[in-house]
């Protein structure tokens, strides 16, 4: 026999929603109580929480010395370093942040450019190519020393009386973060002036003219990681005004403005590459747009780090290429306008070194055209 299952209750005729009215005292004991269960007692939980408001606890009430001790010991240092690190901290001359298990060893012969302390000189120039530090050592005298490693090329010597050095940086503002911090540890706020090479995007400026530097657009990624995106990269107003003397006494053709500095060569700089899409193709026309002069890769990196670590840094780049029109330099130009950016480059060193004893004889830290009428 099969079994006869129930009719489904047939819907009730529709219901007006109405508001919830807050029941009066005469309403209240009409109302059905409900029924209150009781949970369990979860252990687990009351445990975790306890434990949690006892850790609160300990370190709501740390005291600094406990907190002194767990910073020094967490920095692997003894308490008389520490005490070192605090004083100079207070002092202004240490970081509050820093770590002080650094990889960098500050004082001793470093690591990629294999260069200890006592071996730089004061004013140091920093061409990219390895090969033309060779080339820039040609005109140096009483060559004290040359060493390479990698492709770091490092020669000290004597420019028309003057100690100066030249250390070869690599291509890119990676290899330039090297460079700056491996020599920052054995030097004390050295001057830089790069001599490098660069596009042109303005079409006044030739194959072989010099650009110097003011500042540079930071369209690179390396600076990140030391400032903000809006962090400006400056060329010292020092090092700007001894390079546009020096190519003004030598008789080149200069052009001084705004830089910027890519991370590559090809797509970075919106150079079309048949085998790879690019992101940016009107990237050197934007660029002209906004006035900048040059496109070259190492600049703002120097000009940044140099900033922080309070040395003066300039940039005078020989124009290889005209974006503009395609053109690209070769041959005899090509070692004529690297001449003439190695010459201006050192010729700028002597009138800093120069700057350096005016200052000094007027008793100032900051350099001013008057000075120069007085020597």
């Amino acid at each position: 026999m099969a079994r006869a299952w129930p009719d489904p209750p047939r819907p009730g005729p529709p219901t007006q929603r109405l508001h919830r009215v807050k029941p009066t005292e005469r309403d209240r004991p009409a109302r059905r109580r409900r029924q209150r269960t009781i949970q369990p007692a979860r252990l687990g939980d009351r445990r975790r929480r306890n434990r949690h408001r006892a850790a609160t606890r300990r370190w709501s009430t740390l005291s600094p010395s406990v907190a002194t001790l767990d910073a020094r010991e967490s920095a692997g240092l003894s308490s008389a370093e520490f005490r070192a690190c605090e004083a100079r901290q207070s002092e202004g001359r240490g970081l509050p942040n820093a770590d002080h298990r650094v990889a960098l060893p500050t004082g001793e012969r470093q690591y990629h450019i294999g260069l200890g302390p006592g071996e730089l000189a004061e004013y140091i120039l920093l061409p990219g190519d390895p090969d033309r530090t060779t080339r820039i050592a040609s005109r140096l005298e009483n060559i004290e020393f040359e060493k390479r490693h990698r492709e770091f090329n490092s020669v000290t010597g004597t420019y028309r009386g003057t100690r100066v050095s030249v250390v070869s940086t690599g291509i890119g503002t990676d290899n330039v973060e090297i460079t700056v911090a491996e020599i920052l540890a054995i030097t004390d706020r050295p001057t830089f002036v790069r001599v490098g090479s660069c596009g042109a995007l303005q079409p006044e400026i030739a194959l072989g003219d010099l650009v110097v530097s003011t500042g540079a657009v930071r369209l690179e990624s390396t600076t990140s990681f030391f400032v903000h995106d809006g962090y400006p990269a400056i060329a010292d107003y020092e090092a700007v005004l001894a390079l546009i003397e020096a190519a003004t006494r030598l008789g080149h053709r200069t052009h001084v403005g705004l830089t910027a500095t890519a991370p590559g060569f090809f797509g970075a700089q919106g150079r079309p590459i048949p085998q790879l899409p690019i992101r940016y193709p009107d990237l050197a026309e934007e660029m002209a747009r906004q006035r900048v002069m040059n496109f070259e890769m190492e600049a703002s990196a120097l000009l940044v780090l140099a900033t922080l670590a309070r040395c003066r840094a300039g940039v005078v780049c020989a124009v290889y290429a005209q974006r503009t029109t395609g053109a690209f330099v070769e041959g005899e130009a090509k070692d004529a306008a690297e001449a003439a950016c190695v010459e201006t480059g050192l010729e700028a060193l002597l009138i800093l070194a120069e700057m350096d004893r005016q200052k000094q004889a007027a008793g100032t830290d900051r350099w001013r055209p008057s000075l120069w009428n007085q020597s």
